[in-house]
């Protein structure tokens, strides 16, 4: 999800607004490596799961799921979640 990094910001902010929120993250990918990195550096609550055979057995689990893409989306609306949705799409973008 590309929008991983605005969702640990946000958290990060939160935190040190005084609250002390959670976040599983469920995939790899080649942000992982850098999330990571992030988390340790401002010590934040995440948990990070690698690639999982089923998703959906963890997002009913959750109390907000952040999504960035069309399924993950789709899969939040079937489980009833609220969402937090970053969406940035090259094609979007114009080029010059």
């Amino acid at each position: 999800d590309t929008g991983i990094r605005q969702y640990l910001e946000a958290l990060n902010q939160l935190t040190r607004a005084g609250s002390r929120p959670t976040m599983l993250v469920v995939g790899g990918g080649t942000l992982l490596s850098d999330s990571q990195d992030y988390v340790s550096q401002h010590n934040l609550a995440v948990t990070f799961h690698d690639w999982v055979p089923e998703v959906m057995d963890y997002i009913p689990r959750g109390r907000v799921l952040c999504a960035g893409g069309y399924l993950s989306i789709l899969e939040g609306a079937i489980c009833a979640r609220p969402m937090i949705v970053f969406y940035e799409s090259p094609i979007d973008r114009k080029s010059t």
